[in-house]
């Protein structure tokens, strides 16, 4: 397993454009007000066009869409966003751009210096980390030996000193992580968020999530959030990146905002179990998982096991 770590200027304005339209949960509010204290307020004519942006980008789903992987993963995202969308939304959503412009731009010239250290931190400290053990242990965990071999492009985004954050919504082979304002003390912590993803990207599909799937059929909530506990359990504060990345076990910070601190203990030693006996995650896993949830949060409706 190896990282490209990139900077994108067009990824980071999606990125802005996105988050300040509020379209979806995801988008972080308090970016927002960080932006908007160090940028000036939105006038009028940058509301409407966020709002009509909203509107738009809310009737393409989330993850993997055309804005995604035009975005991040083109020189010029424009050609792929007009045959993509329909003339009167490719007008609207170029707009929305050209509106926030001289907004992004600022905040590009000022953070563009962070992320750059950022990539180069992240490059030499990456090259001193043992990925070839971390990824045989996961292939192991998931039943998955098909990702060895494989690059994950790592978009650098915005942040602020307080919130970060990443995903895998841009493609097969690409994540993000929200990092610019990040202490670079936090480096470690930050790897660990990006094997998070990784695991979420990579290491799951193929054996792990259909099994799940299988469990709980058409039930999402269960099926997110067991797949969320195994891939918290790991990284970014479970236990490889303990062993890898020297991030101990907190008991007083709980692993999941939906996990509270007094399962910390059972769910590592489960995951812990399958790392030292080397076996796969299997439908036992799973169960005791599922309990654990049941357990934290009772008001959410997860069905029955199948």
């Amino acid at each position: 397993m190896k990282f490209k770590f990139i900077i994108s200027k067009w990824g980071n304005f999606y990125f802005f454009v996105q988050n300040l339209s509020e379209w979806h949960f995801s988008c972080r509010k308090n970016y927002n007000t960080l932006w908007q204290k160090e940028l000036g307020k939105l006038s009028p004519k940058e509301k409407r066009a966020l709002k009509v942006f909203k509107r738009i980008r809310l009737k393409y789903g989330s993850g993997k869409t055309c804005f995604e992987k035009a975005f991040f993963t083109k020189k010029n995202p424009w050609n792929d966003i007009k045959k993509s969308l329909p003339a009167q939304d490719y007008k609207a959503i170029k707009n929305t751009f050209l509106v926030l412009n001289d907004k992004f731009q600022k905040l590009y010239k000022q953070d563009y210096p962070f992320l750059n250290i950022w990539r180069r931190n992240l490059k030499k400290r990456n090259s001193k980390l043992s990925s070839g053990d971390i990824t045989k242990i996961l292939c192991l965990l998931y039943k998955n030996h098909k990702v060895i071999k494989k690059t994950i492009n790592v978009y650098l985004l915005f942040s602020s000193t307080d919130r970060r954050g990443g995903g895998a919504n841009i493609d097969k082979k690409s994540i993000s992580i929200e990092i610019s304002r990040q202490p670079l003390a936090a480096i470690n912590y930050m790897i660990g968020i990006i094997w998070h993803e990784v695991i979420h990207l990579c290491f799951e599909k193929e054996y792990f999530l259909p099994l799940v799937q299988e469990k709980f059929p058409g039930n999402w909530n269960a099926i997110s959030l067991i797949k969320e506990m195994a891939a918290i359990s790991l990284f970014p504060k479970g236990i490889l990146a303990n062993k890898f990345l020297k991030i101990n076990k907190n008991r007083k910070e709980s692993l999941h905002s939906k996990l509270p601190i007094e399962y910390n203990k059972q769910l590592l030693s489960m995951t812990n179990f399958f790392i030292r006996k080397r076996k796969h995650f299997n439908e036992s896993y799973i169960e005791k998982l599922y309990t654990i949830i049941l357990k934290s949060d009772g008001k959410l409706k997860y069905g029955k096991l199948k």
